[in-house]
């Protein structure tokens, strides 16, 4: 049996389901640089071990601008690379994610 519930209610608990979303939403808008980075140096931390990440030593990185003056940019020719040696089964080379 279905239990039907006033449309108020329901919007009440769709409201706090969503609150912590919505919360970490408007943190992150009131300061994006902050959070971007934040997320970035995450990202940088979990993939120092890779062959790209100790290359361009991200476990020293500690900023955005380090980042962007010690990553190169890769046209695709250099990407495809990459991209070959994962293909061949190569694992832990830009990702620590298969």
């Amino acid at each position: 049996m279905a239990i039907s519930l006033p449309p108020a209610l329901l919007h009440r608990i769709a409201q706090a389901i969503r609150t912590p979303t919505a919360l970490a939403f408007a943190r992150a808008a009131r300061r994006p640089r902050a959070h971007q980075e934040r997320l970035l140096l995450d990202l940088l931390k979990t993939n120092a071990s890779t062959v790209f990440g100790e290359q361009h030593d991200f476990a020293s990185i500690e900023d955005f601008d380090t980042f962007r003056r010690r990553v190169p940019l890769m046209d695709p020719e250099t990407l495809q690379t990459w991209v070959k040696r994962l293909q061949s089964g190569e694992r832990n080379l830009i990702s620590i994610e298969p």
